[in-house]
């Protein structure tokens, strides 16, 4: 059997159809369905009113839906399902799941995936003719999530018009991680792109560059520091010691270096195993290595937190300070007698 037909409103009103001559392994339901089909169109499902009518040679689509992929003749691998989806498209491999209109208007674009009712052009984002783009849309077209085939500055895109755009919950009660971003196949370490990037409509707000740093428009970093949430407030003891015994370093990272090295590589700051030498064993961290899928390097790297290190100079500098004011006191008095 090359194709089975069948047409009519009511189950009396069904006739069943079948002709040799027109492809093979065909299934069409409706008035109009699949009538162009061919010999060399086969595995094709089509049901629905003017589903699939205009297809002669096309192989495996799915139209399911009054006029779903009516236009399309040869383009195989289409998947339309909904009232009028896909209705203009004549690209290959498409799929469009909607209750109307679900990419009725692309044309001519390819390896493109709608979910809901956007129609191809609609938000902004005119898709008719391009590729391997990614659409999920609600039931009046509108744009909430989309991938962007085309090469450009993103690829992933959002839209909500108010509240958070995006919340990610990791409900792992033992092993919970939080986002991983990854350059795999680049280590530019250049300055010149982002691994985040914040900003409005006038301007960038805050940025982690691919060299790790960090700024932000105001220059403005805090921690949550509320005397509702502290206890057992005291004032801190001396850090004179500790500032003095620090052992301030101009080094190179070799990483940098072995790409070439550079006077741009020097860099000022201390060294961890250094700070522990001088018992100061508190500001330094130790983290587990692990390669680009998170797996265990078996190895640890030595972090310093230098926002407590910032603190301890304050603190060293209080100290100076009222050393100096004592020294100028007695300055004075020796002058004035």
């Amino acid at each position: 059997m090359a194709l089975t037909k069948i047409i009519g409103k009511g189950i009396g009103a069904v006739d069943e159809i079948t002709s040799d001559t027109a492809g093979t392994s065909n299934f069409v339901a409706g008035v109009n369905a699949g009538d162009a089909i061919a010999s060399g169109g086969t595995q094709n499902t089509l049901v629905g009113d003017d589903a699939g009518t205009e297809i002669t040679t096309a192989d495996a689509c799915t139209a399911i839906g009054h006029n779903a992929l009516a236009t399309n003749t040869t383009s195989s691998y289409n998947t339309a399902v909904g009232h009028d989806a896909l209705t203009s498209a004549t690209g290959t491999y498409n799929t469009a799941i909607g209750p109307r209109n679900s990419g009725d208007q692309i044309s001519t674009g390819s390896k493109n995936t709608i979910i809901g009712d956007y129609s191809g052009n609609q938000g902004g984002l005119d898709i008719r003719t391009s590729d391997n783009n990614i659409v999920i849309s609600d039931g009046d077209g509108n744009l909430r999530n989309y991938y962007r085939g085309s090469e450009g500055d993103w690829a992933w895109q959002a839209n909500r018009s108010g509240g958070y755009g995006f919340i990610f919950d990791n409900t792992n009660s033992t092993n919970p991680y939080g986002l991983l971003i990854r350059f795999t196949a680049a280590a530019d370490d250049d300055n010149n792109k982002y691994f985040i990037l914040a900003s409005d409509s006038s301007a960038t707000r805050f940025y982690v560059s691919n060299q790790g740093d960090v700024a932000n428009h105001d220059n403005s970093y805090g921690a949550i520091s509320d005397v509702k949430l502290k206890e057992q407030i005291t004032d801190a003891s001396s850090q004179w010691e500790d500032i003095k015994a620090l052992t301030v370093r101009k080094y190179k990272m070799k990483e940098d270096v072995a790409k070439g090295d550079s006077d741009a590589h020097w860099r000022l700051g201390v060294v961890a195993q250094e700070l522990e030498t001088a018992g100061m064993n508190g500001l330094v961290q130790e983290n587990t290595d692990r390669d680009a899928e998170m797996n265990d390097l078996e190895t640890t790297t030595k972090t310093v937190k230098y926002s407590i290190l910032y603190m301890k100079a304050v603190k060293a500098l209080q100290e100076a300070m009222t050393r100096i004011e004592t020294l100028e006191a007695k300055v004075t008095a020796l002058e004035n007698g």
